[in-house]
């Protein structure tokens, strides 16, 4: 196993935020959570449902828009916690098989 020393990766810090919104057609009207969250770094995260009325699906649907808070993390590993951390990753593999 080959575990490199430094690794970067992107990781939530548990901050969100939700903004609704009323869509009709390719307009989308805000109903709550107006103000911009400020996050430096986020995901957004789009969910549309429609509205119906007995089988027919109407023209207007319900947007949620969850903001997600990401920050940056770099790893890094002394030699001998990488040898570890190998050793680890290694074993895991085996059982897998």
């Amino acid at each position: 196993m080959e575990v490199p020393l430094k690794t970067k990766f992107s990781v939530f810090n548990g901050d969100e935020t939700s903004k609704h919104f009323l869509k009709m057609g390719g307009f989308s009207l805000p109903v709550w959570g107006f103000k911009d969250p400020g996050y430096e770094k986020q995901e957004k995260e789009t969910t549309v449902r429609p509205f119906h009325f007995l089988q027919w699906e109407l023209p207007i649907s319900y947007k949620q828009v969850t903001l997600r808070s990401k920050e940056d993390i770099v790893r890094s590993y002394t030699e001998k916690e990488a040898v570890e951390e190998g050793r680890k990753m290694a074993k895991a593999e085996l059982k897998n098989i």
